[in-house]
């Protein structure tokens, strides 16, 4: 046992920075919750949120089509809590949820926020302790828990993680194996 921690493990700086532990809360929160892809949160805007639907509305996403990302109740009640919290810093950001994105539209921009987001969650995961992570490690742990926590279909589940090809979620859909067994005489 170690002396300094009162437990089994060596103290570790928290996870999140004091600064911004909020927003990076929310943002790591919202991408496990939804499986929308980092420049899908980091360019969220608050009109794009409807919470009495539990949507969120992408125009644009990676592959080009818009689509509705569908919010669990725990993304909703993060959503409702944060806004409420950063009103005053979203207002500043002209509506912007996040403060990792500028607003610039440049591919170049986009790149370098991306570039900036995947490295600031890669300190967060280090100061976690947890060095195999990446940020786009949550929209697979959230297309796997639609399949785990629901019964919806491939088709739908693509509908709402925004892949285009089935083929990408046939990793996820061998979760549903044993579900398969029940169908058998």
């Amino acid at each position: 046992m170690s002396s300094a921690t009162g437990g089994f493990f060596p103290m570790r700086r928290p996870p999140f920075s004091r600064r911004s532990r909020g927003e990076e809360r929310a943002f790591f929160v919202l991408a496990l919750e939804t499986a929308m892809r980092m420049r899908e949160c980091y360019t969220l805007d608050v009109s794009q949120v409807n919470i009495e639907k539990r949507t969120i509305y992408l125009q644009r996403s990676k592959n080009g089509d818009s689509r509705q990302v569908l919010l669990s109740s725990v993304a909703c009640a993060l959503l409702v809590d944060y806004t409420a919290k950063e009103r005053a810093a979203i207002k500043r950001r002209k509506g912007r949820l996040f403060p990792f994105w500028d607003g610039g539209t440049a591919v170049r921009e986009l790149d370098r926020t991306s570039t900036e987001v995947s490295r600031l969650f890669g300190d967060v995961f280090r100061r976690a302790g947890v060095t195999d992570l990446h940020f786009h490690d949550l929209r697979h742990e959230a297309t796997c828990r639609l399949y785990e926590r629901t019964s919806l279909s491939d088709v739908l589940i693509a509908k709402i993680t925004g892949h285009r090809d089935l083929r990408m979620l046939r990793r996820y859909a061998s979760l549903r194996g044993s579900d398969l067994a029940g169908h058998l005489w």
